[in-house]
């Protein structure tokens, strides 16, 4: 096998991260009347244990604060997330999802889901570990916390890990 260059490991991760967005794009396109970035905050809210403020959301998502509060009013008028004041201080609003936005990120986890499988078949469990390690050093390597396993959308009746 020749040599591969570092530059080529980097354009093979990002081609690779592309293809993997662009597949989850199709299908959030087919059918679903919100735009990823609306179903990537509707994700993030879901896995939280509790209610979020638009300044955790733009920390969490990495994005500004404007494009939180755009994101958030459409969900809102579709039903798909509820903001209440917070208790402890009136001028923040806690962002929690509704059932219809729950509804919409199960149906869209099993989907993504099964992107992944396809994505992974034929890589063993060791092989999978091997990767998580090198791209967590790469993480560490360029400054940034390496990420941290997401835990999978709790379905109905079934019980947090």
């Amino acid at each position: 096998m020749e040599e591969i260059s570092e530059r080529q490991c980097v354009s093979a991760i990002i081609h690779t991260a592309r293809a993997h967005r662009a597949a989850i794009d199709r299908y959030v396109r087919q059918g679903l009347s919100i735009h990823r970035q609306q179903h990537m905050m509707l994700m993030t809210i879901a896995r939280r244990n509790e209610p979020v403020t638009q300044r955790e959301l733009s920390e969490l998502m990495e994005i500004s604060e404007a494009a939180v509060t755009s994101c958030l009013k459409r969900l809102e008028a579709e039903g798909y997330v509820h903001r209440a004041p917070d208790p402890a201080d009136g001028r923040t609003r806690r962002i929690s999802i509704s059932e219809k936005g729950r509804g919409l990120v199960k149906k869209t986890d099993d989907i993504f889901a099964g992107i992944d499988r396809q994505m992974f078949c034929g890589i063993t469990k060791e092989e999978m570990t091997t990767l998580w390690q090198l791209l967590s050093r790469l993480q560490t390597n360029l400054g940034v916390p390496a990420a941290q396993p997401v835990p999978a959308f709790p379905h109905p009746g079934q019980k947090e890990e």
